[in-house]
């Protein structure tokens, strides 16, 4: 068990749900504006669109590059201000993006969560890969 969590708990299935929902919103957003402007580039300049794996690339890597700023740059996204839920190393200090990184990309868009359904220690797996896990502050006084 990570020391962090002798002195806050962590985060329940169902607050990282929230989290993600509202993030959700808000990646779609970015993810639009990305589309409109990149997916544009190429019919100007070859005449032609861009293939549906480089789409599918580009949103994939647009959200998790909002994910590891949002870590790397406060250790939360909007959606987990709102919910009082932070992301911290196991030692319990700001992660870096090494950490953001593994977290994000091992995360499985969000399924990695399921398995804080039946971990004792409450933890996903994009928490046991990266190192880090999400805690719930209910005081926000990390």
């Amino acid at each position: 068990m990570p020391s962090i969590l002798e002195k806050y708990p962590s985060a329940t299935f169902l607050r990282s749900f929230g989290c993600m929902l509202y993030d959700l919103f808000l990646v779609t957003a970015i993810e639009f504006v990305v589309l409109l402007v990149a997916g544009n580039i190429p019919k100007f300049l070859l005449g032609s669109d861009l293939p549906d794996i480089a789409v599918l690339l580009l949103m994939y890597l647009t959200g998790a590059l909002f994910y590891v700023w949002s870590w790397t740059h406060g250790g939360k996204t909007l959606g987990m201000t709102a919910w009082r839920v932070e992301v911290r190393a196991h030692d319990g200090k700001p992660i870096g993006y090494k950490k953001a990184w593994g977290r994000a990309l091992s995360s499985c868009l969000g399924l990695g969560n399921i398995w804080k359904l039946v971990d004792k220690n409450n933890m996903a797996w994009q928490d046991y890969v990266s190192g880090t896990v999400l805690l719930h502050d209910e005081e926000r006084n990390l």
